[in-house]
């Protein structure tokens, strides 16, 4: 299985984490996440360190409280061989019988860029479904160009703001509030065309 274009785009998510305003990430960044605790979720089997067949994907998860997790993720780029570095608060949710991360640089992280650049770093979040079944993990995104087309022509219904000014032409940012993006996911859990495949993991190492 060619793993190269799924990695790629975990690649380019991960570093538009860091990105001034999320604009370059892969999926479309939120302003508001998806955790709440009357869908917050646990899952103990997540501690432990985690990586792709190529090796060149480790994902180190800490458990920092129920539904809670601490992930370090390294990552190799395809065409610089250069490894990416990202520190992540993660929580764990639950909707319509699929779970979900909702994704944030980790507290350090957000204040150095805030030190750096102020006002201009905002805080952003990416929504990642995942599965576990065992010592495998899948991990999916929301399709960014089908995503993106459904809001065009108003068959998805989600508050959302077009830049057209971003780098590489018009993204966009999702404006929705909590409730309206676990509404949202909820209804769409199951619809395997809205979803890319990011990556698919095996546990390496325990707690």
């Amino acid at each position: 299985m060619d793993t190269t274009a799924p990695r790629r785009r975990l690649t380019t998510l991960l570093v538009g984490l860091l990105a001034l305003l999320s604009v370059v990430a892969c999926s479309a960044p939120s302003l508001h996440g998806i955790h709440s605790s009357d869908r917050a979720v646990d899952d103990r089997g997540l501690a432990g360190v985690w990586r792709d067949d190529s090796g060149n994907l480790v994902l180190d998860v800490t458990r920092q409280g129920p539904g809670h997790f601490a992930l370090r993720v390294t990552m190799v780029d395809d065409e610089t061989s250069l490894p990416h570095v990202l520190k992540l608060d993660a929580h764990l949710v639950e909707l319509e019988g699929a779970r979900f991360a909702d994704l944030v640089l980790s507290k350090p992280q957000r204040e150095a860029l805030f030190d750096q650049h102020m006002a201009l770093a905002l805080r952003t979040h990416q929504l990642v479904k995942l599965e576990r079944h065992g010592d495998a993990l899948t991990l999916w995104q929301l399709d960014d160009v089908k995503l993106r087309r459904e809001l065009a022509q108003g068959t998805i219904a989600l508050d959302h703001a077009v830049l057209d000014h971003a780098e590489g032409g018009p993204r966009f940012v999702l404006t929705a509030n909590t409730p309206a993006l676990q509404r949202f996911l909820g209804a769409h859990a199951h619809d395997t065309a809205l979803f890319d495949e990011l990556a698919v993991v095996h546990r390496w190492v325990r707690p």
